[in-house]
C-alpha cells in the first residue's frame, strides 16, 4: 500500500497546523537557449540520422532501433557531451562486440522506458534492446557524428548556466541546485564549473555523493554527508 501526498495536500496540512515545515512554492520559468550555428547543424544531423536509421529498419527491428534512436534524442537534448560519450561507447561496442556501457544502460532503465503494452522496462530488457540495435547501425555514420561533436567550440548551454549561476550569486543566493537527466551531463557540467568558475561543486547521482579534493580528484561521500554539507553550505 502506497500513500502518496501531493504538494498541495502537504500545504493544506501545514496551514491546518499538522506540519511544522512549510512546503516551498515552485515557480517554473522556461528558458530557451539559442544554439550556435555549429551546434544547430550538428543537432539537425543527429535528427536526420535518427530518422533515417529508424525508417530503414524492418518492422521486427523497429522496436529496438526506435528505443536507441529515442535515447540518442534524449541525450543530445541533455548535452552534446552525453551524446558524445554514448556514441563513443557504441562505436567501441561495434568494434569489440561487447555490450554498451552499463552506466548508460542503467540511466536509460531509470528513465522508466516502457514497451508497447506500457510495461516499464528493466535493466536486462534495456540491455537487450541496446544489443539488438547495434546490429542495425553503421560504424561510419557513428564515426562521422563523433568527429563533428569533437570539433564543436564552447558549449552554449554550459555558458548560459555559468552566467545564470553568477547572476544568482550576485543576487545573494548562497547555493543553487542543478538537475540533469544523465550522469554524463553532470560530469561534463561539474568539469565546466570547477575549471571555469570559482564555485564549489558537490554532486549526487546513482554513484552516490561526490566532492572534489585539493588534488582535483573526485571522491565519494555518503548520502548523509552530502545532505549535511548542503545544509551547512560547505
Amino acid at each position: 500500500l502506497i500513500s502518496r501526498h501531493t504538494r498541495d495536500l502537504l500545504r493544506r496540512y501545514f496551514k491546518a497546523g499538522k506540519l511544522k515545515t512549510p512546503i516551498a512554492e515552485r515557480i517554473v520559468e522556461d528558458r530557451f537557449v539559442t544554439l550556435s550555428d555549429d551546434e544547430a547543424r550538428l543537432y539537425e544531423a543527429v535528427e536526420n540520422y535518427i530518422s533515417t536509421t529508424y525508417n530503414q529498419a524492418s518492422p521486427k527491428e523497429k522496436n529496438a532501433v526506435g528505443f536507441v534512436m529515442t535515447s540518442y534524442r534524449r541525450r543530445v537534448t541533455s548535452s552534446f557531451a552525453a551524446l558524445r560519450n554514448t556514441l563513443e561507447d557504441r562505436l567501441g561496442a561495434m568494434e569489440t562486440g561487447r555490450l554498451p556501457n552499463a552506466q548508460e544502460i542503467e540511466d536509460e532503465a531509470e528513465a522508466e522506458w516502457t514497451d508497447a503494452e506500457g510495461e516499464v522496462l528493466g535493466f536486462d530488457e534495456v540491455s537487450e534492446l541496446e544489443r539488438e540495435s547495434l546490429e542495425k547501425e553503421e560504424k561510419s555514420d557513428i564515426a562521422r557524428l563523433l568527429t563533428d561533436i569533437r570539433q564543436l567550440p564552447a558549449d552554449t548551454k554550459a555558458a548560459c548556466l555559468r552566467q545564470e549561476l553568477e547572476k544568482l550569486r550576485k543576487d545573494g543566493y548562497a547555493q543553487a541546485m542543478v538537475f540533469t537527466q544523465y550522469t554524463d551531463t553532470m560530469d561534463f557540467l561539474r568539469e565546466q564549473l570547477t575549471t571555469q568558475t570559482k564555485l564549489r561543486v558537490m554532486c549526487f547521482s546513482g554513484r552516490g555523493g561526490e566532492v572534489q579534493g585539493n588534488d582535483g580528484h573526485w571522491r565519494r561521500i555518503s548520502r548523509d554527508e552530502a545532505k549535511r554539507r548542503f545544509r551547512g553550505g560547505h
